[in-house]
């Protein structure tokens, strides 16, 4: 049964832009934005083939603001270039992460209202922005560092670039405690069906996405620490047949568990040095990567005295399913500001056992500069 038509009901009764931070009287009614980031990348040895590509991501955002703590977001998007993770290196965990061939779609549109100590947001969302996140890791170029493996491909999880219809919660338990909860669309209706994704088509046989995450913030030592802790399962009515490197052959009824943390080592007004881990478990016997480990230092000011360069370095080890040998990336990269508006942020990644093929390849060093645009 179709509910087409029930999402433009609950996108007018409205809830806010995620990517904002929690709205108050000063917001301005009426924003926009625009951002380009660009990666040149090349494959220096190893992997599939040797060589170079472009690619590159365009994003318009506009926002109202409804009443005091009502917002609505509209973000469409352009990703454009080559596919190096595809052509080049043939790496699981693809280490550019606006890697997603040519779409013109929107991305997100939805509607978010906040109370005292809770948030609402219903619409088409990217379920990355709020959950299954750790911020330290957010520098860094490779995908497993935004979004786990253990969730980006073993469930049709509403990420860049496919996002889907949800509903979107969060409550603060204590100052320091707070708990999230969402629920999407089982089965979002891919690119090749639904180009510009335009098209939210809710069957009974799509089932539903669920993720439930609790977040701790807290002092070690006077120093910050956040930890986050969730689960989540996929209840899906498709055969459950499955195989290794067809995306459409989903387990019926999947699930996972993550624990994700960052700590502030040392830091000074403007300078600071953070690291963070990442683990995801999920079944191994219908599960493509059943583990994966993420670790990383992320050092703020590092040549610039007023903190305004981001240099780090982290490991993202996944193990995949039916291929003899687990993947790691290694990865370096420095972030800095040109001009108030524009950075650059060379960047280097040494992949061991690169699994997106299922063929076996010879480790692959790649390079590639990425340049950002971001107005306002």
């Amino acid at each position: 049964m179709r509910l087409k038509c029930l999402v433009f009901f609950f996108l007018y009764m409205g809830f806010e832009p995620l990517i904002i931070a929690q709205p108050d009287d000063s917001a301005k009614r009426f924003s926009a934005g625009f951002s380009y980031t660009g990666d040149v990348v090349s494959n220096l040895a190893g992997g599939i083939s040797q060589g170079s590509t472009y690619l590159g991501i365009v994003n318009l955002k506009l926002q109202l603001r409804i009443g005091k703590r009502g917002f609505f977001f509209i973000n469409a998007a352009n990703t454009h270039g080559g596919e190096p993770s595809v052509t080049l290196t043939g790496d699981y965990q693809v280490f550019s992460n606006i890697e997603a061939g040519n779409h013109t779609y929107l991305q997100e549109l939805w509607f978010k209202q906040s109370w005292e100590h809770t948030d609402l947001c219903m619409g088409l969302q990217d379920l990355n922005v709020n959950i299954a996140n750790i911020p330290a890791a957010s520098i860094f170029l490779n995908s497993s560092f935004g979004i786990l493996p253990t969730v980006s491909t073993n469930v049709p999880a509403p990420i860049f670039p496919l996002t889907s219809m949800g509903i979107f919660a969060k409550t603060d338990i204590s100052p320091s405690l707070s708990l999230l909860g969402a629920v999407f669309d089982g089965e979002p209706t891919d690119f090749e069906k639904n180009p510009h994704n335009l098209k939210w088509d809710f069957t009974r046989k799509d089932g539903f996405l669920f993720f439930l995450e609790l977040q701790k913030s807290f002092f070690a030592e006077n120093l910050p620490l956040l930890l986050k802790a969730g689960v989540y399962r996929h209840q899906h009515f498709f055969d459950d047949d499955y195989n290794l490197f067809d995306s459409n052959s989903v387990h019926r009824n999947n699930y996972g568990i993550y624990l994700l943390g960052e700590k502030d080592i040392w830091h000074n007004q403007q300078r600071s040095v953070k690291m963070f881990l990442q683990l995801g478990l999920s079944p191994e016997h219908f599960n493509p990567c059943r583990l994966y480990g993420g670790y990383g230092i992320n050092v703020s000011g590092l040549f610039f005295r007023n903190g305004t360069d981001n240099a780090g370095i982290a490991l993202a080890y996944g193990v995949v399913k039916g291929f003899p040998g687990n993947e790691l990336a290694i990865e370096s990269t420095w972030q800095l500001p040109v001009f108030s508006h524009f950075f650059i942020q060379p960047d280097m990644q040494y992949i061991i056992n690169p699994a997106g093929t299922g063929a076996k390849l010879s480790n692959c060093l790649a390079a590639t500069l990425r340049f950002g645009l971001i107005f306002p």
